[in-house]
């Protein structure tokens, strides 16, 4: 039977494989998007913590995983961009979401999760789902291994991000963790200044004060709420709906074909995260 529990993870990974639409009709670059989305976003879950009566007092020390969650998830975005510029789309997203067989390998080290037959067979049919989907013969980029290989490191530290935030969640409820890493990545982001539009019209402020709050906001509170309740590795498995869902708001708003391929690999896509989302073990 499907748990309830996961319907909030679903909804955060649908949420941000809309992603597509404001990045392509918005026209600002991606660093100053994700620099005022994160920046609004610790203003809001700032204002949430301070006026949460429940929050629990925590050591400065502990804050030490909330700097390197926010260090693994400045270096995962500049990762996949600098994929994306530097080979096929197709193969940036492939090596991006070989995040569950990373988090595969780390959780039961780091959070001492069980490895388990079901969670193999899911992860080898959302797998095989995602390569059928993204598959080329012929790749044109004469940077494909510089640019796969930035894409396997944004895998790598997409992991991290899981691993590292079920983590940390151990020791702070998910306001403060939310705040922290939002604030503590719009610094990080402060570095790359000559990149970041702050000559902006108040218009696109004002639209990206509202994809924050929906992206770094709702999306945030749905997949940290899920997060503390749900093994990690699974969470990694149920994340390739994402890219099934990118592939949809493609078709819907840019009129992007979709083929036979893209309908198997998302049937086995969807069918691992149902199974994961329906098996306990």
């Amino acid at each position: 039977m499907f748990n309830k529990n996961f319907l909030p993870l679903f909804l955060s990974f649908i949420i941000w494989s809309s992603w597509l639409i404001p990045v392509r009709l918005l026209g600002e670059n991606a660093i100053t998007v994700a620099f005022f989305t994160t920046i609004f976003a610790a203003f809001f879950w700032g204002v949430v913590y301070l006026k949460d009566k429940s929050k629990k007092t925590f050591e400065r020390k502990k804050i030490f995983g909330l700097l390197t969650l926010s260090v693994f998830f400045v270096l995962n975005m500049l990762t996949y961009l600098g994929a994306l510029k530097y080979t096929d789309a197709a193969i940036a997203v492939l090596t991006h979401y070989t995040a569950p067989v990373f988090v595969a390998f780390i959780a039961p080290f780091v959070l001492k999760e069980k490895i388990t037959k079901d969670k193999i067979l899911s992860l080898i049919l959302s797998l095989l789902g995602f390569t059928i989907i993204f598959f080329k013969k012929t790749v044109n980029s004469q940077n494909f291994l510089f640019g796969a290989g930035l894409g396997l490191a944004s895998g790598l530290f997409y992991a991290l991000i899981i691993v590292t935030a079920k983590k940390v969640l151990q020791n702070f409820d998910k306001y403060p963790l939310l705040f922290f890493q939002n604030f503590f990545g719009s610094i990080w982001l402060l570095f790359l200044y000559k990149e970041i539009n702050f000559s902006a019209s108040l218009q696109i402020y004002f639209i990206l004060f509202l994809l924050s709050f929906l992206y770094s906001v709702v999306a945030s509170y749905f997949y940290i709420t899920s997060l503390s309740r749900i093994e990690g590795t699974k969470v990694a498995i149920i994340g390739y709906i994402e890219p099934v869902g990118t592939i949809f708001w493609g078709w819907l708003f840019f009129q992007e074909s979709i083929t036979i391929k893209t309908v198997v690999g998302a049937v086995l896509i969807l069918y691992s995260g149902y199974r994961v989302a329906s098996n306990s073990g």
